[in-house]
């Protein structure tokens, strides 16, 4: 039985198809792009992320492929974003080009720019860097000139197919570009004629004042989104572009742009797919880069190692809706990646089918598109989330030391082969990081502890409780190093048997002991992790009739 593909490897067979059937290009064209109003958000990056591995998987067959990716900084500034403070400073900018705007920070030359340039520095993060394109460049070096004649020479089609999709019919003088004035640089204006070739004649609304264009030498003329984009699959030549799901709505732009595509350009429309919302867990909807609630990839990367991101987008297929989290989701998400580095390293045993799966969500899941599974299994080193934050914050968050005993820790697991590489301690470094950052910022306050900083009576509790823990704390100490996690387990309900106390209230007590809280890590583990001298002293009321206090 034939194992079926992963889903970015099908649609890079189809798009391989269809090129090979359909083009004269020897280069397979992969395109994105987005408006630069405002920060771009994690469900921005899922278009990104689409069609990376869709573009990773047709190289995979050694086909000659491009990722282009389009910044539209020549669209309309139509509202001032939420995060802006000095709002009046922008106000005289509505409805001029994005890219022609002050930049809201000290570091750019203009608004658009500061948000590209960001994003485009966290891609790289993510092993993403495609071809960029600033459509604003391109209308003003006069590279869609004869693209904006051919609109204006069939406009009266054009407009016939928008119509076919609208309930308002588009007015008598529609006109498919769109005109920023000289005079004001806003889109208030009115095309006024056209003279069949290149000149074209509009009419500012502000100012009552007419200027001539030469449709090759103006930073005036842009076309209208819905011919835009068909526009530049014809010029580009691109193979593949998936969108969001209400362009692809019944009627939408990618129905028009089909059309569009076909009937102006005389080109075959690009394989697509739609792509559905990502949420944040607990959010109220839809992410917006101009106000309400979003999540950047910078911010999901503060949590998120580049690998483990990447993964939960090559994991999920594009239709299907899902929230990205930042509560304690984050600790099984990285155990799910953990899962599937084991299964691809051959290191447990599932089916052929889940492992093909596993082995692809992996691959590409991978900083570098170059990268392949080495068949050496030595190289693979795995420290658990949840074990990192309970070592991090036993640690209060000393990340060196922190990293010193996971290093030195790894050593005795069985579970997992380990090998010192400076790559696999470098993957290790960075999850630390991300760990801490959780914590911090995210984590739910019952996650979160802190070690005392000095012991406290346990002579508060009934005497049964007392004399249990007294017990435990005694045997634990001194046979020590005689105990694993499993056998202190063991020991916490040999104990709560013999002296007959409910185990919830026995682990309350320890807890409340250890870090003054009711709940707390897995006590065994953590036991462990803390060590002997630790224990000694946080129990030292249990302890202080002992002579193994001052063997400690």
């Amino acid at each position: 039985m034939a194992i079926s593909k992963h889903w970015a490897e099908q649609y890079a067979q189809r798009v391989i198809e269809t090129h090979e059937k359909t083009s004269t290009q020897n280069t397979i064209t992969c395109a994105s792009g987005i408006t630069p109003s405002g920060f771009v958000h994690i469900g921005n990056f899922r278009e990104i992320m689409s069609v990376d591995l869709v573009y990773r998987c047709i190289k995979i067959q050694h086909k000659n492929c491009r990722f282009i990716f389009s910044w539209d900084d020549f669209d309309v500034f139509r509202k001032i974003p939420d995060f802006i403070e000095n709002k009046a400073k922008f106000e005289p900018y509505l409805r001029h080009p994005i890219t022609e705007i002050p930049s809201h920070d000290k570091h750019h030359q203009n608004y658009a720019q500061s948000f590209e340039k960001k994003l485009e520095t966290e891609l790289k993060r993510v092993g993403i860097s495609p071809m960029y394109l600033y459509q604003s460049q391109k209308y003003k070096n006069g590279d869609y000139a004869h693209e904006i004649r051919t609109c204006l020479k069939h406009r009266a089609t054009i407009k016939e197919i928008l119509n076919q999709q609208r309930t308002t019919k588009l007015p008598e003088k529609w006109w498919p570009v769109s005109i920023f004035s000289k005079f004001t640089r806003t889109d208030n204006t009115e095309v006024l004629s056209w003279d069949g070739e290149w000149t074209l004649t509009y009419l500012c609304k502000d100012t009552n004042q007419k200027e001539l264009c030469d449709l090759r030498n103006t930073d005036c003329i842009k076309l209208l989104w819905r011919i835009d984009w068909p526009m530049r699959w014809a010029y580009e030549k691109v193979s593949f572009e998936p969108a969001g799901k209400d362009h692809h709505s019944k009627g939408g732009s990618f129905d028009t742009g089909k059309s569009i595509s076909s009937q102006i350009f005389d080109y075959k429309a690009p394989v697509s797919f739609k792509y559905d919302f990502v949420r944040i867990k607990g959010g109220k909807g839809k992410m917006s880069a101009s106000e309400g609630e979003l999540i950047t990839l910078e911010e999901a990367l503060s949590v998120y190692q580049a690998e483990v991101l990447r993964y939960i987008f090559a994991s999920t297929r594009p239709n299907i809706e899902f929230a990205i989290s930042f509560d304690l989701d984050v600790i099984k998400v990285y155990e799910d990646y953990d899962k599937c580095e084991r299964i691809a390293h051959g290191l447990e045993d599932v089916s052929q089918e889940r492992k093909q799966k596993e082995i692809s969500n992996y691959t590409l899941s991978q900083i570098s598109e170059h990268y392949t599974l080495s068949s050496n299994q030595d190289q693979l080193l795995q420290f658990s989330f949840r074990h990192i934050a309970n070592i991090l914050q036993i640690y209060n968050f000393d990340k060196a030391l922190c990293l010193e005993r996971l290093l030195k820790d790894s050593v005795h697991e069985n579970d997992v082969v380990s090998k010192n590489t400076k790559d696999m301690t470098d993957k290790l470094e960075r999850r630390i990081i991300c760990c801490e950052q959780w914590i911090k910022n995210y984590a739910p306050q019952d996650f979160i502890f802190r070690l005392r900083d000095a012991p406290v009576s346990i002579h508060s509790y009934a005497p049964k409780l007392v004399h249990a823990i007294d017990s435990f704390a005694h045997r634990l100490v001194d046979e020590w190093h005689n105990f694993d996690d499993e056998g202190v387990h063991n020991l916490i309900y040999e104990t709560c048997s013999l002296y007959e106390q409910k185990p919830q209230e026995f682990f309350s007590a320890m807890y409340y002991l250890l870090i003054g809280k009711e709940k707390g890590p897995k006590l065994a583990k953590f036991l462990m992790i803390i060590g002997k001298e630790t224990f000694c002293f946080l129990m030292k009321p249990s302890l202080v009739n002992n002579n193994i206090m001052e063997d400690t």
